[in-house]
């Protein structure tokens, strides 16, 4: 993801501090360098393929990078691990760290959603029934639940909404 400048960046919602893991600091810190240098696309080491979403690395590598012990980055792994998050494969000299869901936290693309104006009509609607005392079965009339999702892949998903945004921004100024 190179910019015109040459900088290079990765997309974090701020919404990320609803994340469960957002409060372990070394988990935190180990998460955010494995978005850092996770591969933006795919290539070749040591005759491995390492995709995009992944990083070759090892636990002693991690913990000089980051400047946590090896026993805090095998934690912060094993943590990472247990929300599925992360994949560890391990090869002779060095393992490979595969973020399952990389394309969906840093995907351009956009996810389909309802316009903003439809959605305030809606609001107002609804403000207007439940004013009204306009009531379906079970009393006032509500908008249906959102499916259930973690609050990192909210966050995340709103980060693509946000950048996807901007991108188009972006290319009207072209």
């Amino acid at each position: 993801m190179a910019r015109r400048d040459g900088t290079t960046y990765i997309k974090l919602d701020r919404n990320i501090t609803q994340w469960g893991w957002f409060k372990d600091d070394k988990t935190f810190k180990l998460w955010i360098y494995l978005l850092l240098m996770a591969n933006a696309t795919d290539h070749v080491f040591m005759g491995v393929e390492i995709r995009r979403g992944e990083l070759a690395s090892s636990y002693k590598s991690l913990a000089a990078a980051t400047g946590l012990t090896e026993r805090s980055v095998r934690t912060a792994i094993n943590h990472l691990k247990s929300t599925g998050e992360l994949t560890v494969k391990r090869h002779p000299k060095f393992s490979v760290f595969s973020i399952p869901r990389y394309d969906y936290y840093q995907n351009n693309r956009q996810a389909p959603r309802q316009s903003a104006d439809s959605r305030a009509t809606d609001d107002r609607q609804q403000y207007k029934n439940d004013k009204n005392g306009i009531e379906g079965k079970g009393g006032a009339q509500r908008p249906s639940p959102a499916p259930k999702m973690s609050a990192y892949e909210f966050a995340v998903r709103k980060a693509a909404e946000l950048a996807a945004a901007g991108d188009d921004e972006e290319d009207d100024d072209e």
